[in-house]
C-alpha cells in the first residue's frame, strides 16, 4: 500500500500498465487536471519539503489558478502545467539549498546538493563536529537538509568524533586521499602546518570540491574543526 506521489503508487501503476498492457486509474487531482504535483517531484528528484501543509495548501491553490515557481538552480523546459516563472506572489514554490523565502508563503524544494568539506584535530568530539556545520549553515543560510555528505581526507577515516557526528545526524562521509585532494584544480586557503601534518594545503575547501561545480563557503574554523560547503552541479528537470 503507497500513497499516489510520495510513495510512488502512481508511476508503479504506469509502469504495470504497460507491462500488463492494462488502464491504470489515477485520480489524483493534480494528475488528472495535468498540473504540477509537487510532493510526486520532491519524491522523484530526492527533495526534502519544508512544509507539508504548504504543499497540500500548494496543490490545491494549483488547482484553481497557476501558481509561481523560483529556482537557484537552472530550469530545463518546458514548465509543467500550473506553474510559471516568477520572483514574488502569495503563494510558490522556491527550488533551492538556502533559506530564502521569495513569496509571501514559500514552499521550499530542497534538493541535497551541498557537500560539506571537513577537518579536525585528532580527538575532536561529535558535538564540536555538529556544532561547526550547524553554525556554518546557519551562518550563511543554508538548509542542513541540501547536505549530500561530508567529505574529508582518508587521515581522518578513524576518526571516532567524526564518524559519530555523521552517524547521529545522519550524513553520508567519504574520504579521499591526499594525493587526489591536490589534484583538484582551484585556488585554496593554503596552510603549511597543514600541509606538513597531512600532504595537502588545505583539506576541507579541497574534500568539498571533489566532483562540485562552487565553493559556496571557504575554510571556516570553529573549535578544532574546519568546513567548507560546495555546491553540485543540478538542473531542474520535470520530465
Amino acid at each position: 500500500l503507497l500513497s499516489g506521489h510520495i510513495g510512488g503508487a502512481n508511476r508503479l501503476a504506469l509502469r504495470l500498465s504497460s507491462v500488463l498492457g492494462a488502464d491504470p486509474v489515477i485520480t489524483t487531482a493534480t494528475d488528472v487536471n495535468r498540473k504540477f504535483a509537487v510532493d510526486e517531484f520532491a519524491a522523484r528528484t530526492g527533495c526534502a519539503i519544508s512544509d507539508m501543509q504548504l504543499a497540500k495548501a500548494f496543490a490545491a491553490g494549483i488547482l484553481e489558478r497557476d501558481l509561481p515557481l523560483a529556482s537557484a538552480f537552472p530550469i530545463v523546459p518546458p514548465l509543467p502545467g500550473g506553474v510559471y516563472e516568477a520572483g514574488s506572489g502569495a503563494l510558490g514554490v522556491y527550488i533551492g539549498c538556502d533559506v530564502r523565502e521569495p513569496f509571501q508563503k514559500t514552499l521550499r524544494l530542497i534538493p541535497k546538493k551541498l557537500r560539506v568539506g571537513l577537518g579536525c584535530r585528532r580527538g575532536v568530539c561529535a558535538s564540536a563536529i555538529t556544532s561547526a556545520i550547524r553554525h556554518v549553515f546557519a551562518e550563511n543560510r543554508l538548509d542542513l537538509r541540501a547536505i549530500s555528505g561530508v567529505f574529508s581526507i582518508d587521515l581522518k577515516k578513524d576518526e571516532p568524533g567524526l564518524l559519530m557526528a555523521c552517524r547521529e545526524n545522519g550524513w553520508s562521509v567519504s574520504f579521499y586521499p591526499a594525493q587526489t585532494l591536490q589534484a583538484v584544480p582551484g585556488e585554496f586557503t593554503a596552510s603549511s602546518f597543514v600541509a606538513s601534518v597531512t600532504g595537502v594545503d588545505n583539506v576541507c575547501e579541497r574534500a568539498a570540491m571533489v566532483g562540485a561545480e562552487q565553493l559556496l563557503v571557504s575554510k571556516t574554523a570553529m573549535d578544532g574543526v574546519t568546513v567548507a560547503v560546495a555546491l553540485e552541479h543540478w538542473e531542474v528537470h520535470f520530465g
